[in-house]
């Protein structure tokens, strides 16, 4: 029966009549013995549906909706997942630290043979400029004299190529660093979604359960004689 207070009333309607029960209404052992069988066809008859999240090993509280037992949930497994996550931080930070260390030296090295094969052809540029017209009109007949003029240009130009091979070798193992980091980045990005999805799904993962009451869980707070009504 669904009721609450407003549909008692303390007078009775016009022309009433009552039909006197057989109890011993005025004994304080009827009440009492009628609260403690209230309370035991409720613990009875009364399972309290809840939900529950066995990964999580949470359960509802009573009056718990689905939605904010799942909000709650969600909470929980987000900080399952943290933990997990924070062992592969602890596990890689300090690989990918080293490995950014060594990148940024790489590519400064790239740089400063960059700058000294960019000198080196500047000089080469100025020293060769004219030296082979130089060595046949400057008053140099000999021929030996204008072949090594010749040969010095030469061994300029070779130590530029030689300058150039070393830059591409700096940039080849900056590169291979480079991917060795971004492989690594790849993967803790790789298992940080394995995670987050995993632990989504537990927190996903409600069940309804129906739990028996304890006589603890039921309180008969308020008893009353009340007459019903008939035609």
């Amino acid at each position: 029966m669904d009721f609450d207070d407003r549909d008692f009333r303390a007078e009775a309607p016009t022309g009433a009549t009552y039909v006197l029960p057989s109890a011993e209404l005025d004994k304080r052992a009827f009440w009492s013995q009628s609260a403690k069988d209230m309370q035991q066809r409720l613990v009875d008859s009364r399972p309290l549906e809840l939900f529950r999240d066995r990964e999580l090993k949470l359960t509802a509280r009573p009056g718990e909706t689905r939605e904010e037992f799942l909000a709650r949930s969600d909470i929980a497994a987000q900080e399952k997942a943290d933990v997990e996550t924070a062992k592969i931080r602890d596990r890689l930070e300090a690989r990918r630290d080293k490995l950014e260390s060594t990148l940024t030296v790489a590519r400064e090295r790239v740089d400063e043979v960059d700058v000294q094969t960019k000198a080196k052809q500047a000089n080469d540029l100025i020293a060769g400029a004219g030296a082979v017209l130089g060595a046949l009109l400057g008053g140099r007949r000999n021929t030996r004299s204008i072949t090594n003029a010749v040969s010095r240009v030469a061994t300029g130009a070779g130590s530029t190529a030689t300058g150039s091979a070393r830059r591409r070798t700096a940039e080849a193992r900056a590169q291979k660093v480079a991917d060795e980091l971004a492989r690594l980045e790849q993967q803790i990005l790789d298992e940080v979604t394995e995670i987050d999805a995993r632990w989504k799904a537990v927190g996903e993962g409600a069940e309804s359960v129906s739990i028996r009451l304890e006589a603890t869980d039921v309180r008969v707070t308020s008893a009353r004689l009340v007459w019903v009504p008939t035609a």
